[in-house]
């Protein structure tokens, strides 16, 4: 968590983290915009004598609720290690030689097998790294860490960002204008609008308020609507148990009054096998 967070704990929140260590673990999923950018492939460039560009994967964080800061990080990139390699190279050496009676110095050429060291570009993904360390600790929930995970699989798919909630872009009740505005400062979903504070209404300009009302009308009338269909489908389900009930208890009460006039309840099945007549034994 952050260090200013970290700052304002108090003595029960410390008690608190104690007894539990997760307790103030991250859950609630982070505004997450990718984006594809550029690193210098170092040894590339030297070797071909220009700049050599090789391409990564920015992801910039905004957590929830939040609309000032955002906070870059390189989701994938490279690194470029140096390790030593073997390699032969030749090189002139000279020595003297006997031809024709006299002693001559020649040159010849040798093979040697030398230590060079090399530069690698390795693929890295600090930003993965760092959600698996926070993982490991309990800082984060294991939800939040498959959030990030499938967010950044989406992007690289091409697909759009998963939205937790019911996405503010396509809402017929502001203009595109204002959903981007609400978009770039991480307010992707009605329900973020709906909550919106003071300083996220000034960051979000003129019209600021009106959106945060039509949020909060649009949600109640959602949850209006899911009520009232709940409630219908309750009453059709008590409507169809009543009227069960009451078909049981005529029938309860027809047996009951057969008992009472002495007439013997029909039974069901086949009815008795007749007795076979005697046979006499003069005939």
């Amino acid at each position: 968590m952050s260090s200013n967070l970290a700052s304002s704990y108090t003595a029960s929140d410390a008690e608190r983290a104690g007894k539990k260590p997760d307790a103030f673990r991250e859950d609630d999923p982070p505004s997450l915009r990718f984006e594809h950018g550029t690193a210098e492939d170092r040894q590339e460039s030297i070797k071909q004598g220009r700049t050599v560009y090789v391409p990564t994967i920015e992801v910039h964080i905004r957590a929830h609720g939040d609309i000032k800061c955002e906070v870059p990080y390189i989701a994938e990139g490279w690194a470029f290690e140096t390790r030593e390699i073997e390699k032969e190279v030749q090189r002139p050496v000279y020595r003297t030689v006997e031809k024709n009676g006299e002693w001559v110095e020649e040159q010849v050429m040798i093979t040697d097998t030398v230590q060079d060291a090399y530069q690698f570009r390795v693929a890295t993904t600090p930003w993965g790294d760092q959600l698996k360390e926070r993982l490991h600790h309990k800082r984060i929930s294991q939800s939040y860490y498959d959030y990030c995970m499938s967010a950044l699989a989406r992007f690289k798919e091409g697909s759009e960002m998963p939205v937790e909630g019911t996405p503010i872009v396509g809402w017929n009740q502001i203009n595109m204008a204002m959903q981007k505005n609400a978009v770039d400062l991480g307010i992707n979903t009605i329900e973020l609008a709906a909550e919106m504070t003071d300083e996220a209404m000034d960051a979000l300009g003129m019209g600021a308020r009106d959106v945060k009302k039509k949020a909060i009308a649009y949600i109640s009338a959602s949850d209006g609507q899911i009520s009232g269909a709940k409630l219908v489908a309750l009453e059709s389900e008590n409507e169809r148990t009543r009227a069960q009930n009451d078909t049981l208890a005529a029938k309860i009460a027809d047996l009951e009054q057969r008992i009472q006039d002495g007439e013997k309840p029909k039974r069901r099945g086949r009815p008795p096998k007749a007795p076979e007549p005697e046979v006499s034994e003069s005939a």
